[in-house]
């Protein structure tokens, strides 16, 4: 939240007209969650890696995963969260 010092606001500690400069450059993402299931063998990692690989060249980035378990701790799948800045 925004804090008053004397006549100016602040967030953070940084001077407002910094805030309006960052918040005209805010970027916007677009999200995508990929799901890699348990084959007979396991997770194929190669493959795993492979997507990544190739989504990476088009600009996502891996920010986070989710992996449910079921059972004794036991995941079945594995959901991978991937952004990239989106264009226009």
């Amino acid at each position: 939240m925004p804090r008053r010092h004397g006549l100016h606001w602040t967030y953070a500690g940084i001077h407002p007209a910094f805030i309006d400069l960052y918040l005209e450059e805010e970027a916007v993402f677009e999200h995508k969650v990929l799901k890699f299931t348990w084959g007979w063998k396991g997770f194929d990692y190669a493959k795993i890696e492979q997507e990544l690989n190739e989504l990476g060249a088009q600009g996502w980035e891996a920010v986070g995963t989710i992996v449910p378990s079921v059972g004794a701790g036991q995941s079945i799948e594995i959901g991978i969260i991937v952004k990239r800045e989106r264009n226009g």
